[in-house]
């Protein structure tokens, strides 16, 4: 028996398939994922607009977000802004906070669990303002 190589053949693998929430169903699928905890939907309001995408459908480039520039220099990505600091622990995982919505909150919950509300700059405003509202 004699060996036939085969046709070099390259493989690319396929782009990620991305759900599309409104924004409605974005906030739902926050309070699935945080149950009793208005201050996560705040703060992916405040963090990102409630948004993983653009409008068109369109990620959100990694580094843009609604908010201040980060003094440390990093980048944020995703409804949570997951920074990228953690962005090799969610690969281990599996997770693609870059494009899955339910990828982004899944390594939420490990941050929250880990540093609290404190992980996002914007926890204090969101205190501040449900404090405020009574919550």
């Amino acid at each position: 028996v004699s060996f036939i190589p085969s046709p070099s053949v390259t493989y690319q693998a396929p782009e990620p398939v991305v759900k599309s929430y409104t924004r409605e169903g974005l906030q739902s699928l926050i309070q699935e994922t945080f149950p009793n905890d208005p201050i996560m939907l705040c703060i992916a309001d405040k963090e990102s607009n409630t948004a993983q995408f653009w409008a068109s459908g369109d990620r959100i480039p990694v580094g843009q977000k609604v908010g201040d520039p980060k003094i440390s220099g990093t980048q944020d990505v995703g409804v949570l802004q997951i920074n990228q600091v953690h962005w090799p622990e969610a690969e281990r995982l599996g997770l693609d906070v870059k494009n899955s919505v339910e990828d982004n909150l899944a390594m939420a919950k490990i941050v929250k669990s880990r540093q609290g509300y404190k992980a996002w700059s914007t926890y204090p405003k969101c205190y501040n303002h449900l404090a405020q509202q009574g919550n």
